[in-house]
Order: structure tokens, then sequence, then C-alpha cells
């Protein structure tokens, strides 16, 4: 975003007044900050939703990576269901194995 207002002030200061047009940079303002504000609304909404359940569910509160982690099925990197390379289920180094 800082870089696309700079570039936008420099176009600005670089092009005639009578050729520039407010109407583009408008667009492009709103659309950018929408698209951020879904990305920030998508990401973040999923992951509350499946902690508040689980705190109301369990009525204890745990952490919130280990919420994700057992909603969403993490890749099987080392065979154990754990993106952690030097982790076993048994030992319980990280949310997704303990």
């Amino acid at each position: 975003m800082l870089a696309v207002g700079f570039a936008m002030s420099a176009l600005r200061c670089l092009i005639p007044e009578d050729r520039w047009d407010d109407r583009w940079p408008r667009l492009s303002f709103w659309s950018l900050n929408l698209g951020l504000a879904w990305m920030s609304f998508a990401t973040l909404l999923p992951g509350g939703a499946l902690q508040l359940y689980e705190v109301l569910d369990a009525d204890t509160p745990t952490p919130a990576a280990s919420v994700i982690c057992r909603a969403v099925r993490t890749p099987s990197w080392n065979g154990s269901g754990c993106p952690a390379t030097r982790c076993s289920p048994s030992a319980g180094c990280c949310p997704c194995c303990g």
C-alpha cells in the first residue's frame, strides 16, 4: 500500500493537471482497501469462530494454535500430521501433536 501511495504521488507530480483524471486512482484506492479488508475478514474470522466454539464447548480456554491445527488438517510433511520436522506425536512439542 505504501508503494502504491508513493507511485500515485509521483505520478500526480509528473502528469500535468489538465491530463490527470481522479477516477482511476479513486477506484484503485477503494479496491485495494476493500481487498485488504476482505483478506483480514476471511483469514481472521474462521480461526476466531473455531476458537470461540472450542472455548464454549470445553469451558476452558485452549491455545488458538491447537484449535486451528485440529480443525484445519495440516499437511503431513513428516508422516505424523505435524508440520514440525523434528517432532513426533508422543513428544508433545507443538500444539498439533499435543
